[in-house]
């Protein structure tokens, strides 16, 4: 891997701004930046305060951070002046970095803070460090990931232009693939680290009073961590690899309770009417994905009406999808659900609606869409089973038609969930097993305050030693999926033979099909994806060790 996926004479970049304004906040200090290695010099790509964009890269301690397997804090004992870093202004006194450094081993820059005058920095203020390097790492991965495949468009684009029909088909084929991996490649590294993130700042929070300046600046680190994990679901979403929690419910139970927050999520020029069938069916799929289909599907409507307008939300039953598929099953006589989402915006012309489900394509000016929406509706409504199909002229808005199979059995009851002031409470004995050590830390101190006793486990070896030697009863295995040694399926199965009565709840950070392929889905246990808060975790705790035995 190389860093040209941060070309050195680009400007600072938003994101890796955001990311030195968050190593500045949480490590206290005046100074970041966020430097990418270039020959003989560094080119900044994110910082704060100061305006600096490039750095020799002999200059110490940078090159010392470079060569260090861990955070390297450099101090001026005291005295200002003493540590050769060329910024403007008065000399630096205190420096602190971590390098950013792919899994080949290559260094490709480094994340460090600084202030003008000697400090220390705390062991929670080098992880945070640590994580944040991590966390560029990834930006990085998904940055070279995209430039690599637009250049593959390119190129093939003009290789084959007696082909292009094919081409295009061809070239949408291996871009959805190509996320895809690339989500499930970062998957996991990235919703550990936003594990710990969000749930660190959550617990801080409930700690924290409201008067405090400091809630503020915790308070954007928690929706900053928030925003990352909806991104990584979304990307997960798109290539149909996230792990769905399908439930038999009413879509229109669901729509009747978003109506309020629709209409004031398109504000107070635009009408949202909903129309739903009465004797509408039921579908199987996972609520809070249904729930992101239609937001999903209301905002790009919003979006398309700058002037106001109106949007209707409409369910119907349908006996089968009027298209023709190549899929059998969808020209045969099936019962479906419909939902269409209508807007009277300015619509789309027939080379849009070609590309409208492609990931990172969308019509909104620079900086204002993802171009995830569309495509993360359309990999939710394949992964349930259904179809999607839009109708669009310009100048005369645009509908989504989703097809979801009928169901005849009754809806599950998916009301509220438990306030996060109420959480459930225990006292029974969890032996907590995870290779991570900020998820680990932060899993046992979420179940301690709920007054749980934890066992904690590194990998599957140090699990077994800790069963052996622990007299008095474990009731609970709740284990990481993808550990060194023995994964978590093989550490259950072997304590489960000591403990025939333990009950295991899985958890993983990686894409649905790597916790297939490791046998849990198909084994009856309960599962929990990272990342989690606290609520998500002690609530799904509870759930599993208060079932009844299958």
């Amino acid at each position: 891997m190389t860093s040209s996926a941060l070309r050195p004479n680009d400007p600072p970049d938003t994101t890796f701004t955001e990311l030195a304004e968050l190593a500045s906040v949480l490590c206290g200090t005046s100074m970041a930046l966020i430097a990418v290695a270039d020959g003989p010099r560094f080119s900044v790509t994110g910082r704060h305060g100061t305006s600096t964009s490039e750095l020799p890269a002999h200059a110490e301690p940078l090159a010392q951070t470079l060569r260090h397997p861990d955070v390297l804090v450099v101090s001026g004992n005291g005295s200002a002046g003493t540590l050769p870093i060329p910024l403007e202004g008065p000399p630096v006194g205190f420096y602190a970095g971590a390098a950013i450094r792919a899994a080949d081993g290559q260094t490709l820059g480094l994340v460090c803070v600084m202030d003008r005058h000697a400090r220390e920095l705390s062991p929670g203020q080098r992880t945070a460090l640590a994580v944040i390097s991590r966390q560029v790492l990834a930006q990085m991965e998904l940055r070279r990931h995209q430039a690599e495949s637009e250049r593959s468009r390119q190129e093939r684009q003009q290789a084959e232009e007696t082909l292009k029909q094919r081409d295009e088909q061809l070239r949408q084929a291996q871009k959805m693939e190509a996320i895809g991996n690339l989500a499930g490649g970062i998957a996991y590294d990235f919703n550990n680290l936003l594990t710990v993130i969000t749930g660190y700042s959550e617990l801080v929070l409930k700690k924290i009073p409201e008067t405090d300046p400091q809630r503020r600046k915790l308070e954007e680190i928690k929706k900053a961590g928030d925003r990352a994990a909806a991104l990584t679901q979304q990307l997960l979403a798109f290539s149909r690899r996230q792990i769905l929690q399908p439930k038999i419910v009413d879509l229109n139970g669901i729509i009747s309770a978003m109506g309020s927050m629709l209409q004031r999520l398109v504000g107070e020029d635009v009408q949202v009417n909903i129309a739903l069938a009465p004797d509408l069916g039921r579908v199987k799929a996972d609520p809070g994905q249904l729930e992101q289909v239609i937001m999903n599907l209301v905002v790009n409507a919003r979006d398309a009406m700058p002037s106001g307008g109106k949007v209707t939300i409409e369910t119907v039953n349908v006996d089968r999808v009027p298209v023709f598929s190549s899929r059998p099953d969808l020209n045969k006589k099936r019962p479906y659900i419909m939902l269409a989402v209508s807007d009277t915006g300015t619509g789309m012309d027939a080379a849009t609606r070609a590309r409208i489900f492609e990931p990172y394509f969308t019509t909104k000016a620079a900086g204002k869409g993802t171009g995830l929406g569309l495509s993360t509706v359309y990999g939710i409504v394949k992964q349930s089973d259904g179809e999607i199909l839009v109708y669009s002229e310009p100048g005369h808005g645009a509908t989504f038609k989703i097809y979801l199979p009928r169901e005849d059995r009754v809806a599950a009851d998916i009301g509220a969930a438990t306030p996060a002031e109420s959480l459930p409470v225990g006292t029974e004995t969890i032996l907590l097993v995870e290779d991570e050590p900020g998820v680990r830390a932060f899993a046992g101190e979420a179940l301690r305050m709920q007054g749980y006793t934890i066992l904690e486990a590194k990998h599957g070896i140090d699990a077994q030693v800790l069963s052996t030697q622990h007299p008095s009863p474990i009731h609970l295995l709740l284990t990481d999926v993808v550990m060194p040694q023995m994964n978590g399926r093989e550490v259950a199965e072997r304590l489960l033979s000591q403990r025939p009565g333990l009950k295991v709840l899985y958890m993983s950070g990686y894409a649905e099909q790597a916790v297939i392929n490791r046998g849990i889905m198909d084994s009856g246990f309960a599962f929990l994806q990272k990342p989690f808060t606290q609520h998500a975790l002690v609530s799904k705790v509870r759930e599993v060790l208060d079932a009844r035995p299958s």
